[in-house]
């Protein structure tokens, strides 16, 4: 469990442990780029999947980091688990409809 930290270059993901002093700058294994920090719950794509992998990115691009999203009702009372878009299209609607100010 942990962290993860996800190359998009080399489109693989490292589990990070639960030390999280260590999960900033971090390069990786394979390709010695600087990778990202994502939720214990990520999911990576397979790696010749590059459209998931773009759609990845641009959602951590936006600040999310596959941490639990939840859809809100009335007065801010919170409803059901949003899942994660699979499609870029359907992550910018994502983004406008989720992403805190």
């Amino acid at each position: 469990m942990g962290y993860k930290k996800v190359c998009f270059k080399c489109r693989k993901s490292f589990s990070l442990g639960l030390d999280f002093a260590i999960k900033y700058g971090l390069t990786c294994p394979e390709c010695g780029n600087e990778t990202s920090s994502l939720h214990q719950k990520f999911k990576p794509p397979v790696s010749n999947n590059i459209k998931k992998w773009q759609v990845v990115e641009f959602l951590k691009n936006q600040e999310f980091i596959f941490q639990k999203v939840y859809s809100v009702i009335i007065n801010n009372t919170y409803s059901k688990q949003v899942k994660y878009p699979q499609a870029i299209a359907k992550a910018k609607e994502f983004v406008i409809k989720y992403k805190s100010s």
